[in-house]
């Protein structure tokens, strides 16, 4: 195609020229028509840390730049990167349930990992060690009282049971209520008869207290004190 360079006068014919093309890094800003040749501008590059191409640059339009999309660091991380002619994708992150526990932080480019948080049997263990935002719940076994001992103290959620060993009777003493899993045996001293005033009836033992009775203070008629 041509355009006119000077129209025809009543001396000379028209001058017309071939237009020019712009180079394969430009475009026609102004196209070729009337006395006007081809106004060709370099093609804009879109800059590709912080930018994505649109449209390409053709021979009549420029290239088409758009900002790229920041994920926010504090809820989002990046599903898809970004590429030369497509904007990256951001997803909002996932929160954990109040049962479950961090795993894996959420980063730039991967979701936050959740984990149910581990759950105690209260029949056989207690909660060691808490759990905390990213660390799971650490469970241990319940002490189990040994035979010579009883439950001091009953198990909680956090808290172990607590076992003491069982009071041993002393001499002079005897066991005056039985221990139970839960209670401790309780001793009392062995009562001592009066001298002069009363007798044994019962002789103690392990288990049970003596028994005194009063001494007999006069003789019936016909007896006498031996």
């Amino acid at each position: 195609s041509e355009y006119t360079l000077a129209p025809c006068t009543s001396s000379t014919d028209t001058q017309c020229l071939a237009c020019a093309s712009c180079a394969a890094d430009e475009y026609a800003k102004r196209p070729c028509h009337g006395q006007h040749d081809t106004e060709c501008a370099t093609c804009t590059a879109c800059d590709p840390a912080t930018e994505f191409t649109l449209a390409a640059c053709t021979a009549t339009a420029d290239a088409q730049c758009r900002r790229l999309t920041v994920c926010d660091a504090a809820t989002q991380f990046q599903s898809r990167p970004a590429g030369p002619t497509a904007d990256r994708v951001c997803e909002e992150a996932r929160q954990c349930k109040v049962d479950e526990y961090e795993l894996f932080p959420l980063t730039a480019t991967s979701d936050r990992v959740c984990q149910p948080l581990r759950v105690c049997d209260p029949a056989t263990e207690y909660a060691f060690r808490p759990a905390t935002r990213t660390a799971d719940r650490v469970c241990a076994p319940l002490t189990r009282c040994a035979p010579h001992q009883y439950q001091a103290a009953a198990p909680a959620l956090a808290v172990d049971r607590e076992c003491r060993d069982l009071t041993l009777c002393g001499p002079g003493e005897y066991e005056s209520t039985k221990p139970s899993t839960s209670s401790d045996r309780q001793c009392k001293l062995v009562i001592e008869c009066i001298k002069g005033a009363e007798y044994e009836t019962r002789t103690p033992s392990s288990t049970r207290n003596r028994r005194c009775s009063p001494c007999t203070m006069t003789c019936a008629a016909g007896e006498f004190l031996s």
